[in-house]
């Protein structure tokens, strides 16, 4: 599903082509009866001769509604290891899942059944797969794709159109995974990214599962009711297409700005008359959660979005019943993953608004102190520079420390002299 060349190599079936079937995509395989050692096992895959960019599971614990030990190990993974990982929900029709799946950093898999027909308007749920909230609130599963009438191929050389579940959603969503790590690489998102190869330039996982949510198709719905409710197919599937397509009018923070409580990181986004829908998704690393605990989240990071007119988002406020947001509300003290999502957006500057409330535990271990960070995604609209947050952006000659590789004698500075950069980004050459 996930690299299956179908017939580019003469001896296959071009309708069973996977999602990644261009020579280079490399699959690592490994047999979960072996495992051992899960973190040894991942942070192998890391490294030399595998640089593993992403990894996919089918299977999992016994089926629960609690986060449990399993749930805490892999966000421990995750967390430590800066690894992007999928997770079938299971197969239970209602809240009893995979334990992995619970976990706050995982990309957590649940399933749509397509019947075979590319007519959505007959697309459901219908009581298949496993669903959410987690035990805590969270809102899960995180994406969804097809549950059904999946053709792969099966034991011996054979293909079955008939394989399913969300053990077949998964690597679906696996394999528009792998496309974005490429699009990163190639700079479809224009992040610049530095490296050689694309294990090399690879965003941070958050980053990776903003950018799948984000640019996920959701089914419409009303009520937490529906068949398609929110915590029936989580916050859309995953959409290479509309990933592409939005992609010009796209702003992406990928952990640039670590937080500490206090002031909130601020963004100003600028959206076009005209736009359609505007959909911002912020996304925190958690490190692993107390199984004990009711809440699973250690620290907290909110998402506040303000409309050119004043209007006030929250992060989630209004998505559990509907496909966008509802202004007004509070703060979303429960959930890593917040999105606001906004039709016919009014034009101008929209603030985008990053807090760390509570940061309990050290969140972003590159740094010494005790501080966070997170993803943002933002689609329909374009970000402008932020003066003050030390790195040179466009439209600003400098921020802080950062001259953009200038000197004095580079601004006319007569007998040299010391370049400095004003409080509002711009060049200072008094001295």
């Amino acid at each position: 599903i996930v690299f299956g060349n179908g017939a580019r190599d003469g001896d296959g079936d071009a309708t069973a082509t996977g999602f990644m079937p261009c020579e280079g995509a490399q699959g690592i395989f490994a047999d979960y009866g072996f495992l051992g050692d899960r973190f040894a096992h991942t942070e192998e895959l890391k490294n030399d001769p595998y640089f593993a960019a992403f990894q996919t599971n089918s299977w999992g614990g016994g089926r629960t509604t609690a986060y449990n030990s399993t749930s805490s190990e892999m966000d421990d993974i995750i967390f430590r290891l800066d690894i992007a990982i999928t997770q079938s929900q299971s197969n239970a029709g209602n809240q009893q899942s995979r334990p992995q799946a619970w976990a706050k950093n995982i990309i957590s898999v649940g399933g749509i059944r397509h019947r075979d027909t590319l007519d959505e308007s007959d697309d459901a749920w219908s009581g298949g797969a496993s669903i959410g909230p987690a035990a805590d609130g969270r809102i899960k599963p995180d994406v969804h794709y097809w549950y059904d009438n999946i053709r792969t191929t099966t034991t011996g050389s054979g293909y079955t159109n008939t394989f399913g579940g969300t053990s077949g959603a998964t690597p679906q969503v696996a394999g528009v995974l792998g496309l974005m790590a490429q699009m990163w690489a190639d700079n479809v998102w224009g992040t610049d990214p530095q490296g050689a190869t694309v294990f090399d330039k690879l965003p941070h996982h958050t980053t990776l599962k903003a950018l799948l949510i984000n640019n996920g198709k959701q089914y419409p719905f009303t009520g937490t009711t529906s068949d398609l409710t929110r915590t029936h197919q989580g916050w859309g599937r995953p959409n290479v297409e509309i990933a592409m397509n939005r992609a010009a009018d796209s702003f992406i923070v990928d952990w640039d700005q670590p937080l500490t409580v206090g002031p909130a990181a601020s963004y100003d986004i600028q959206v076009g008359s005209g736009e359609t829908e505007l959909k911002i998704t912020m996304i925190y690393p958690d490190p692993p959660g107390t199984t004990s605990s009711l809440l699973h989240r250690l620290n907290d990071v909110d998402l506040r979005v303000v409309s050119p007119g004043g209007t006030e988002y929250f992060g989630n406020v209004g998505l559990e019943a509907g496909n966008y947001s509802v202004p007004g509300g509070a703060p979303n003290g429960v959930d890593t993953v917040e999105n606001v999502f906004v039709e016919n957006p009014e034009a101008g500057t929209w603030t985008v608004e990053i807090e760390a409330v509570e940061v309990n535990v050290d969140g972003y271990l590159d740094t010494p102190g005790d501080d966070v960070v997170f993803s943002l995604v933002v689609t329909g609209g374009r970000g402008g520079a932020v003066c003050g947050n030390g790195e040179r952006e466009i439209g600003e000659e400098c921020d802080g420390a950062d001259l953009g590789g200038q000197f004095c004698e580079d601004r006319g500075c007569a007998g040299g002299g010391t370049l400095a950069c004003t409080p509002q980004c711009t060049f200072d050459t008094s001295s």
